[in-house]
């Protein structure tokens, strides 16, 4: 028996250790009381206190010499063992585990239980910071929306013209002088502005021989048989004559190039090519052409 007696021995004194260093302040264990069958077995008491190396007590709640009306405990060991349940159940503390009444397991629930609701509580209080957050966010545009319309309300008090008819017809008579000098400006400058647009997008390839252009106004024209006058738009235009000098394989895409080009500026309208021909100038070939350009 004495390997099984070792091993209980040393189970014993390691939970002392273990008492001593987590609910005693490391506190060294000073006595241990045997209960029930082991406190009737003497060679069993003497080979724990002998290895043990602390004091070993029968534990007898129940003896009380100062009162000799006090509850005596059974004679037999099976009988004392009979009242160790009662006893645990007694001294029972959920703050200690395990014991008769809460369990490792039972703990280790409500712990779980505990990490879940701090983790709702959490949980809350970061969506209560972010809503409070947002919430902020958006008062701050609030008021600053509300400061520009302060100053907008404010920048019309002080603008606050009365609409009349008479108001009315200035303005009206003020624009139409305004269109005028635009239309004035753009009959006068028009013949600058073709010459410089035509010349800014000819290459050097290129070359212009003449350029004619007609800025007629539109013609009324008088009609006897029933007589009424008509107004004939006429459409202004302007015709280039000139050569491209470049390779004879390159002659066409340049032409092309130069009239696609043409027709991209805001200034001119459809063109036309009328006349287009190859001629051998000094061993060098020129492609001679002729194009009428509306004027928009």
């Amino acid at each position: 028996m004495e390997e099984p007696v070792d091993r209980l021995v040393g189970k014993i004194v390691r939970t002392g250790e273990y008492c001593s260093h987590n609910y005693a302040g490391n506190k060294p264990v000073s006595r241990f009381l045997f209960y029930g069958e082991t406190d009737d077995c003497r060679a069993f008491n003497e080979y724990a206190a002998e290895h043990a190396s602390i004091k070993i007590e029968k534990f007898s709640p129940f003896e009380d010499q100062s009162n000799p009306s006090a509850s005596k405990m059974p004679r037999g060991a099976q009988d004392r063992s009979c009242i160790i349940p009662a006893l645990g159940i007694a001294m029972s503390n959920n703050e200690y585990t395990p014991n008769f009444l809460y369990t490792y397991l039972q703990k280790n629930i409500k712990l779980r239980y505990q990490k879940i609701n701090l983790g709702i509580v959490a949980a809350c209080l970061v969506g209560v910071m972010v809503c409070t957050g947002v919430w902020g966010w958006f008062k701050n545009i609030e008021s600053k929306e509300l400061n520009k319309i302060k100053t907008i309300e404010t920048q019309l008090d002080f603008y606050n013209p009365v609409v009349t008819q008479n108001s009315l017809d200035k303005k009206i008579v003020e624009a139409g002088k305004k269109a005028g000098m635009i239309n004035r400006y753009a009959r006068d400058f028009i013949s600058p502005a073709v010459i410089n647009e035509i010349c800014s997008l000819t290459p050097e390839k290129i070359s212009l021989i003449s350029l004619e252009s007609d800025f007629r106004e539109d013609i009324i024209q008088n009609r006897p048989s029933n007589k009424k006058t008509t107004r004939v738009k006429r459409k202004k235009s302007v015709t280039i004559r000139g050569l491209v000098k470049t390779e004879f394989t390159a002659l066409e895409s340049a032409l092309t190039g130069y009239v696609l080009g043409l027709g991209d500026s805001p200034l001119f309208g459809e063109i036309l090519l009328r006349d287009k021909k190859v001629e051998t100038q000094r061993d060098s070939n020129l492609l001679m052409f002729t194009a009428d350009m509306e004027i928009l």
